[in-house]
């Protein structure tokens, strides 16, 4: 049998193929025996195919579509592949079988040219020997062919699955469930719908139907020969909202019937997959099972209404036969929209180019005879309608004209303007007046405001017969201010002498610009450094020649303070010199001014906390209005000179002593001796001294650059010269008999001592009243010579030598 619905799928439209080269939209599988007494059967496979475009047609033709098509026979127990027992090859060829190209019928009202579809049948004789083939599970036969169509919108990649038709059959067959032709062609939108796909039944059999799911085996196009098994079948995506016993977008729960019948009502368009199985059975034993899949096309099931000409805008639709049209007036005749259609407008018979809407312009210049035709590729059944005849005959008129009070062109600033009409050849207040702006309704005022730009439009209509239309239009432009803001990239306003103020003109595309200082022109930079008080306000000029200022922006620069610092006297070191260093500012403020430096405290410079060096102490003095100046003075502090001449010094007169001292020295330093008597070199840092009596020396040290001076004083102490004999001859003759000291008169306390050449002690006196005479113990002690020690005083050193002693 053959479904009709597979050629109605090729009706749908003439405007865009809907299954170009996916020519395979459905088929069934079928045994029949060839004779009662024999095991010969036909195994018949039904494709269906669309031939909407020519690459099917000729693939047909030539063969393609059916080369190498091939069937497999499967026992379903353990899905053992059984097809050498019916064919040694191991397959069934349906290359070397008959075939018929069935052409299904179109519906009546289906306006699709020469679209055209087949129902392939191809049949092959097969020998079926159930007594090899005894399962009690039974057989099944697979076809499996590339593609679905790829307009199928319940389902995933259509064009990339292949069919699998399945058949099951066993030993008790005779014939397994061949389906009628469903009969129908396309099912409508938003209708209850029902597909009736029943089968014929053997003598003795019975039927029930059921949803099967939607297979897609393992061929492609460029692979078609795949034959799998259904061990684990792989079913194919369903879209969302779709599904094995819901494949059509219904309003209403899907319903397959006993009798072979789906029930249905959609609310979508759209192509649908969907596979019934029908199970044969004798006794509730099953015998067989074939599985169709169909395709079901849910189409707007509408005609095109007759189009109806009349005047645009008015109440009554009807179609209106004649028409009045005024000298330099106008109508627009309309017909009814339709947001599926296209329109055509003729003229005393003849198409008007560019006529191609629900509505047209007439003027009356082209007073005649109007017609319209619709095509809407949507309808099912009558998809082109013209309508009857509209004449326009012609009658007198009046001028009309516009007058804008500021011209066609002007910036927004000095909006609104005025439209003024003037009517000639007729009373204005025998009209009615409508005015539009860019087709939007304005008012219905004599005249009109505008600010806006865009096409301003006046239609009269005249309040009586012949009820004539007049219009004028004005194209204005409004235009806009340009855009434009002053960026203060400093984020200030109020600076100080030496400071920048830096602002940016902020200005759209194509826009120039002016900076004004004070009301005069200051700069075109788009930059501009400001470093003087003032007022700056810009200017920005559009492309269409209107200005707009920015907010003025108001400088302000302070001066600087004047900050005088005076020399700071240096301070030494070690002196506690610590100084109020206000008084050598200017202008002194404890709350404005500000000191800092090493060793300042306030404005109180302590040299002992700075540490000798040269310390910039800077002076920051802020004004009222913020602005800050600085002066620096050098604060320095030198180290205090060292100088250190020792002990005091005692001498004989006569003698030179150099006195010792440490002490700073070098071309910083300059140092001064008093008194200069006595001292040889006066000049010199350490001189040697020669005083005839006791003086007091005073060394002083001043560092050239602070003046710091340190000193130190030391005694030269001057005591008379004794003379020592180194002999003398104790011989009793009276002469040289003792050992005289001279000059001993001013030591009292003189002590003398006298060894002998062992260290032995032979001589003490204190005070020296009596010279020796070299008689120790009342013995004269032998020639030789002897060491002595005198210590004049405490304040002298000891004075040591040999004395010779001769008889």
């Amino acid at each position: 049998m053959r479904l009709r619905l597979l050629i109605i799928l090729l009706c749908i439209t003439t405007v865009q193929p809907l299954f170009a080269q996916d020519p395979f939209v459905g088929g069934y599988l079928q045994l029949s025996k060839v004779a009662e007494t024999t095991n010969q059967f036909q195994l018949t496979v039904h494709l269906y195919i669309s031939l909407h475009n020519a690459t099917n047609q000729a693939e047909l033709t030539s063969g393609v579509l059916i080369k190498d098509l091939r069937a497999k026979v499967f026992r379903k127990r353990d899905n053992v592949d059984v097809t050498t027992n019916i064919d040694a090859s191991g397959v069934i060829d349906f290359t070397g079988g008959s075939s018929t190209s069935i052409d299904l019928n179109y519906p009546n009202n289906c306006n699709i040219g020469t679209l055209k579809s087949k129902d392939l049948v191809l049949g092959k004789n097969i020998t079926l020997d159930f007594t090899q083939l005894s399962d009690p599970d039974g057989y099944y036969v697979i076809v499996e062919r590339c593609c679905r169509s790829s307009q199928l919108i319940n389902i995933a990649n259509p064009s990339s699955t292949s069919l699998i038709l399945y058949l099951f059959f066993t030993n008790a067959i005779t014939q397994t469930p061949a389906f009628q032709e469903a009969q129908g062609s396309f099912y409508c939108l938003n209708q209850v719908n029902f597909v009736n796909l029943p089968v014929i039944n053997s003598n003795g059999t019975s039927t029930e139907y059921s949803f099967e799911p939607l297979y897609k085996g393992l061929s492609s196009p460029s692979s078609p020969l795949v034959l799998p098994q259904l061990a684990s079948p792989k079913e194919v995506t369903w879209l969302s909202g779709y599904s094995t016993s819901s494949p059509i977008a219904s309003s209403i729960p899907i319903v397959l019937s006993n009798a072979g019948t789906v029930q249905f009502q959609p609310n979508k368009e759209g192509l649908y997959a969907m596979k019934i199985m029908a199970t044969q059975k004798i006794g509730g034993n099953i015998i067989s099972q074939a599985q169709v899949e169909y395709d079901v096309l849910v189409k707007d099931c509408r005609e095109v209404e007759r189009p109806r000409i009349y005047i645009e805008g008015s109440a009554n639709t009807a179609h209106t036969n004649t028409i009045t049209l005024c000298q330099r007036s106008y109508r627009v005749l309309e017909t009814q929209a339709n947001p599926n259609a296209t329109y055509q407008w003729y003229y005393n018979g003849n198409p008007l180019s560019g006529a191609t809407t629900n509505k047209l312009r007439i003027n009356d210049d082209v007073t005649g005879d109007y017609r319209v035709e619709i095509k809407d590729p949507t309808a099912t059944c009558k998809p082109t309608e013209t309508s009857l005849l509209t004449r326009v005959i012609g009658a007198g008129g009046v001028g009309l004209s516009l007058a804008p009070s500021l011209g066609t062109t002007i910036c927004e600033d000095i909006a609104p303007g005025t439209i003024t009409p003037s009517i000639s050849g007729a009373n204005p207040a025998d009209f009615s007046y409508d005015w539009t702006l860019d087709n939007f309704t304005l008012t219905s005022n004599r005249e009109a405001a505008y600010d806006r730009s865009g096409v301003y439009r006046l239609v009269i209509t005249q309040r009586n017969s012949p009820f004539c239309t007049f219009d004028a239009s004005l194209n204005i432009a409004v235009n806009p201010l340009p855009q434009v803001s002053v960026q203060n990239i400093s984020n200030k306003t109020e600076v100080c002498e030496g400071e920048v103020v830096t602002l940016k003109a902020d200005v759209n595309t194509g826009t120039t610009w002016l900076w004004q200082k004070d009301g005069a022109n200051f700069s075109s930079d788009q930059t501009i450094n400001i470093t003087q008080s003032g007022n700056y306000q810009l200017q920005a000029t559009s492309d269409k020649g209107c200005k707009k200022n920015a907010p003025e922006v108001v400088i302000r620069v302070y001066p600087k303070p004047t900050v005088t610092f005076a020399p700071i006297p240096s301070f030494c070191e070690a002196k506690n010199l610590s100084t109020d260093l206000s008084i050598y500012v200017t202008p002194v403020s404890s709350n404005a001014g500000v000191f800092s430096g090493k060793g300042m405290t306030g404005s109180v410079f302590d040299p002992s906390k700075a540490g000798s060096g040269v310390w910039p102490i800077v002076y920051e003095y802020t004004s009222a209005d913020g602005c800050k100046n600085s002066a620096t003075s050098n604060a320095v502090v030198d180290r205090v000179p060292r100088v250190q001449l020792g002990e005091d010094i005692t001498i004989f007169r006569g003698q030179q002593v150099q006195i010792p001292v440490v002490g700073s020295q070098g071309s910083g330093y300059s140092f001064t001796w008093s008194p200069t008597t006595g001292l040889l070199n006066p000049t010199d840092f350490s001189p040697i001294a020669a005083p005839i009596a006791h003086q007091e020396y005073t060394l002083e040290i001043v560092a050239n650059t602070s003046r710091c001076k340190a000193s130190d004083k030391i005694n030269v102490f001057v005591y008379p010269k004794i003379d020592i004999p180194n002999s003398f001859t104790p011989n009793g003759d009276r002469i040289n008999d003792t050992w005289e000291l001279d000059g001993i008169d001013e030591y009292p306390n003189i002590e003398v001592k006298i060894y002998n050449r062992w260290g032995n002690e032979i001589f003490y006196s204190k005070g020296y009243s009596q010279p020796f005479d070299g008689i120790q113990e009342g013995q004269r002690i032998p020639t030789g010579t002897y060491y002595y020690v005198i210590k004049p005083n405490v304040n002298l050193p000891a004075l040591t030598g040999y004395v010779t002693v001769v008889k």
